[in-house]
């Protein structure tokens, strides 16, 4: 287990190439974020995770890794970026995708529930060196012998690039096809609603955008700070005049104060009805889109960041800091 290094975590094993060989991206996640090529990365959900690094890089420059994952909670995309800010001189780019994670009005959990609880490698993400060694126990001694067989050729590793993008409309349903998608958003749960544990007459702190705040400010301010709210199919957006519309809202004012007082940010709004939002095809459920609407969201905040209108059908750029940000790599 020590010399294969299942999660390339111990200093004294061979210096191989190691492969995603769990389908959790936490295990492989704490691996990039000790990668130290990087300079600049994307935080947020499994709604994220279609930012591609390599045209994020072209739009602004340096060495992007992709660190969102399915149903993570702010606590785990905090410490993603207090692991990646602490090993690095410098971040050069946050992208952060806010969704209903991060904007539930009074609660924030470490974790999204129990089972994430357990199988997340605390170990991994700790202060602690000694306790890198993988520890010895079933779900170890499997990822050796799947790690073992994927250097060997013998095992199809988990489709994850070495900046952590995935492709996940290839993994996330069995079933793509129109009628599929469309049961999907139509008949699948509600994921998208805000729920309060206090009283609507109580002012919604939205803990998660708070603690953003705090983790955003200990950056440098030449660090670029890009908000953006994720895309949901309008079938499962707030209705106009309703209690979570107001929460939302709430949400969205919350973000934007959070940029207005942090230089070189950006926070810009996909969560809106628009020829985007209301078509089934650019979706694969009702909170996931297609990668060709990923590649359109990469170039609306290419835009958005350096300079467009403030406001399209498609997005609207709700905060802008008042520091000059610095022209896009390709230009």
């Amino acid at each position: 287990m020590l010399i294969i290094d299942p999660y390339d975590s111990v200093p004294f094993s061979p210096a191989w190439d190691r492969y995603p060989v769990r389908s959790d991206h936490r295990h492989w996640n704490a691996k990039l974020v000790r990668q130290p090529g990087f300079d600049s990365l994307v935080i947020g959900t499994s709604t994220a995770m279609l930012m591609k690094p390599q045209v994020l890089e072209a739009a602004f420059g340096g060495r992007f890794v992709n660190l969102a994952m399915p149903s993570a909670t702010p606590f785990e995309s905090l410490r993603l970026l207090e692991r990646f800010r602490s090993s690095r001189l410098a971040v050069r780019t946050v992208l952060v995708g806010i969704d209903s994670q991060w904007c539930q009005p009074d609660t924030s959990r470490p974790f999204t529930n129990e089972k994430l609880r357990k199988a997340s490698p605390e170990w991994l993400y700790d202060s602690v060196l000694w306790n890198d060694l993988p520890p010895f126990n079933k779900t170890s001694l499997k990822a050796t012998y799947d790690q073992a067989r994927a250097m060997l050729g013998l095992f199809v590793p988990y489709q994850r690039w070495r900046d952590g993008y995935e492709d996940i409309t290839k993994s996330l349903h069995k079933h793509t096809d129109p009628d599929s998608v469309r049961k999907r958003i139509y008949e699948g749960p509600h994921e998208g609603r805000l729920w309060r544990k206090q009283s609507y007459h109580d002012t919604p702190a939205y803990p998660g955008l708070a603690q953003l705040a705090d983790a955003l400010e200990t950056l440098p301010a030449t660090t670029l700070k890009i908000l953006f709210f994720a895309p949901y199919h309008v079938f499962h957006q707030a209705e106009p005049g309703s209690e979570q519309e107001a929460l939302w809202d709430g949400c969205k004012q919350r973000a934007a104060a959070l940029a207005h007082r942090l230089p070189n940010s950006v926070v810009v709004d996909f969560l809106r009805r628009s020829r985007i939002t209301r078509d089934d095809s650019n979706f694969i459920d009702g909170y996931h889109y297609t990668t060709a609407i990923a590649d359109e969201l990469m170039h609306y905040l290419d835009l958005a960041v350096h300079g467009d209108p403030p406001e399209r059908e498609e997005y609207a750029v709700i905060a802008r800091s008042p520091v000059a940000i610095a022209p896009s790599a390709s230009r």
